[in-house]
Formats: C-alpha cells, structure tokens, sequence
C-alpha cells in the first residue's frame, strides 16, 4: 500500500498548477473554494477532500495517481503541448462544466 504524502502532493500541485502559469486565485474560483484554502494545498497545511481532488486531476489533465502516488514524478513529458493551450479558453469551459456538475 502506498502512503500519501502530503507534502510531496503539495510540491505535485503547484507544479502543475505553475505549468498551466495560472493563479492559484484562479484555480481556487473554478473550484468554488477560497485562495487560501487552495493556498493551504500548495504548502501541504491540509488536503482537498475526494471530490475536489478529482476536479482538480481533471482540470490540469494529470491522473489523480499522478498527483498523490509518491512513486511518480510529475513532469513537463505529461505537458508534452501545454505550449499549445489557451487555459482561459479553458478556464472558461472548465467554469461553465464546474457549475453543470455542481448544480
């Protein structure tokens, strides 16, 4: 069994998160939670629920195996074109997606 570590999670997050070259204000609004909670996610002081882990595995388009397994390493070879996307186009369908699901 594999154990999560949080901080190596932590590291994973803002690496991902900084590849996309977005806020973390951002992220937190797609997620409907506040700046300093996803904040808090980025320096490993706690860990998003279930639900807001899977959003965020889908809004970065990384597994949710690749952000919590402490046995793979995150990359840029998983951001093989992320040259190639415009994240406020998909920030915007990614809102819109986000208020479908919740509601």
């Amino acid at each position: 069994m594999v154990e999560f570590d949080i901080n190596l999670f932590a590291e994973k997050l803002k690496f991902v998160r900084e590849c996309y070259d977005v806020s973390q204000h951002e992220v937190a609004d797609i997620l409907h939670i506040d700046r300093s909670t996803y904040s808090y996610y980025e320096i490993g002081k706690t860990q998003p629920n279930l639900s807001v882990l899977y959003t965020i595995s889908q809004l970065f388009a990384v597994s949710l195996d690749d952000l919590i397994n402490p046995n793979i390493k995150v990359s840029l070879r998983l951001f093989k074109n992320i040259e190639e996307i415009d994240f406020s186009k998909y920030y915007k369908m990614r809102t819109s997606h986000l208020k479908e699901f919740n509601e």
